[in-house]
């Protein structure tokens, strides 16, 4: 289990630091306020969508290739998005980030209960949230403190790494 925490932490550390990095980015491109906020918005869509239908699959399959799947290909994206000329690659990029990530959460939390003893379970997400919870809010820190003094491209690639 402990790697999973590791790999949590990472990886909501990440998904906080583009979170400051990407509307910086974004108005550095000429986003309105608008647009912006679209960006926020774009990433729950895809999960609202398939939140479902993700976690049949997990009731179906492996969770270990989701969870796989859903950090790599969430590393791809945020690598992404240091390359994006537009708002509309960033939109683009944002609604597929909010697919990928929906395809990690579900599956770590799932694979979580069911590697937990019906007693700890509580226990056990509750060590998720605590791990991903200080990922998110350490990853704005140094997200800002990355592109101040890298931009916005290598903050991006740090991420994806």
């Amino acid at each position: 289990m402990s790697w999973l925490m590791i790999a949590v932490f990472l990886m909501s550390m990440a998904m906080g630091g583009s979170a400051i990095a990407l509307p910086l980015y974004a108005s550095s491109l000429g986003a309105s306020y608008t647009e912006i906020g679209m960006l926020g918005v774009a990433y729950v869509v895809l999960g609202l969508v398939f939140s479902l239908p993700v976690g049949r699959a997990s009731d179906r399959h492996r969770k270990k290739k989701f969870i796989v799947g859903g950090f790599l290909s969430t590393a791809v994206v945020m690598t992404l998005y240091a390359f994006a000329p537009s708002i509309p690659w960033l939109l683009a990029l944002r609604l597929l980030q909010g697919l990928t990530e929906t395809l990690l959460w579900i599956n770590v939390q799932v694979a979580i209960v069911a590697s937990s003893q019906s007693e700890f379970r509580g226990r056990a997400m509750g060590s998720y949230g605590r791990w991903w919870g200080f990922g998110v809010a350490l990853g704005p820190i140094i997200g800002g403190f990355c592109y101040s003094m890298a931009g916005a491209q290598m903050t991006f690639i740090l991420w994806g790494l």
